[in-house]
């Protein structure tokens, strides 16, 4: 890495191409790389060394490796105590060939990383709308059966004052039923009363009427027997004195009857009192 370093500056100072350090400064900065050792130990005739990178291709590959262009090449420079070696130089070019590619595949890895990191990032947001849409999926399905229990809540409450409604309408019905029966009763003793009255008044008359022909019957007796004119015409007395002893007797009779039907009129009466009270 630092061998690429040296060769950008050495064009970007100069302009010219500069002597690569010695096979023991490739061997101290790239004593990582085994193959590097490998090569400097064998004594295997290294590459050519690589065209030199533009100045504004090195400045981008050394802000991407992290440094800031200038600075980093010149300290890069100043770490040179070895003096300059020839390009036959044993392993030489081979080690800077193999920094330059380290180098490249050093920028790709952090490329790469930079991408899973920015795919980690794309799933963890796409992780967290999902869960943002469950939320919203969770909080309508809340929503949801919020209303439902509150319709069926607002059901119970209505059923429940129909059912109020009905109770009170039944409660008045009952009332005004039970008023319309205490005037139903009320009526029916009316009814019953006046009836008894019409049934004793009928009978009053029936005794009236019978008591008149009680009276025709005697007064005709009492004619007959003085010996008026009309004695051939006049029953016999006996006779009469029998149909008198009976209408008599019907006469008691109706009156007894008259008197039984005035004490149930007087009960009639006082029950329909109590029942109004």
């Amino acid at each position: 890495m630092k061998l690429d370093s040296l060769a950008r500056a050495a064009v970007s100072l100069g302009g010219e191409d500069r002597d690569l350090p010695s096979s023991h400064m490739v061997h101290r900065k790239a004593g990582k790389s085994g193959k590097a050792r490998k090569s400097v130990k064998s004594g295997e005739a290294p590459a050519a060394f690589p065209a030199a990178a533009s100045s504004s291709e090195s400045s981008r590959r050394a802000e991407r490796r992290g440094g800031n262009g200038r600075g980093r090449v010149k300290r890069e420079v100043e770490c040179e105590p070895y003096g300059p070696v020839g390009r036959g130089a044993s392993g030489d070019g081979d080690d800077e060939q193999r920094h330059d590619d380290g180098a490249e595949s050093g920028g790709g890895a952090n490329e790469t990383a930079k991408g899973g990191s920015d795919g980690a990032s794309l799933r963890r947001a796409m992780e967290e709308l999902k869960e943002l849409e469950d939320s919203v999926h969770n909080i309508k399905d809340l929503t949801e059966a919020q209303r439902a229990r509150r319709r069926k809540i607002q059901n119970r409450i209505a059923a429940h004052r129909l059912r109020v409604r009905k109770k009170g309408r039944i409660a008045q019905l009952e009332v005004e039923n039970s008023t319309y029966r205490d005037r139903i009763r009320e009526l029916e003793a009316i009814i019953i009363a006046e009836s008894r009255e019409g049934q004793v008044t009928s009978l009053k008359q029936h005794i009236d009427d019978q008591a008149a022909r009680i009276t025709l019957l005697e007064t005709s007796l009492g004619v007959g027997s003085r010996g008026g004119g009309a004695a051939d015409t006049a029953p016999p007395a006996t006779d009469l004195a029998a149909d008198l002893a009976k209408a008599r007797i019907r006469v008691t009779e109706l009156e007894a009857l008259v008197a039984h039907q005035a004490l149930t009129i007087r009960k009639l009466e006082k029950d329909a009192k109590s029942a109004q009270l």
